[in-house]
């Protein structure tokens, strides 16, 4: 699970206190395709496609949250890798 939280300045009156808004939010990541071994589990035909499509869309989850992570690359998150 991964917890961001970010707090803006809304305004500040004269003498006043600084008025906030906060807002938190969490991702909870899950490993789909587990750790199996295809070969030794004997995953064929439509299963190990279906294996080999959440292994690469989570490699391209992993790449997405590298570029967002890295601000001094300024790179575009390739969200659209996996398809």
């Amino acid at each position: 699970t991964i917890q961001f939280s970010q707090t803006k300045a809304l305004s500040q009156d004269a003498g006043a206190s600084l008025e906030t808004r906060s807002v938190t939010s969490k991702i909870h990541l899950v490993d789909l395709a587990g750790s199996e071994r295809t070969k030794l589990a004997d995953v064929r035909g439509i299963h190990f496609d279906e294996a080999k499509s959440i292994n690469l869309s989570l490699s391209t989850l992993g790449k997405v949250i590298e570029a967002l992570a890295d601000r001094k690359k300024a790179l575009n998150p390739p969200y659209r890798e996996s398809t």
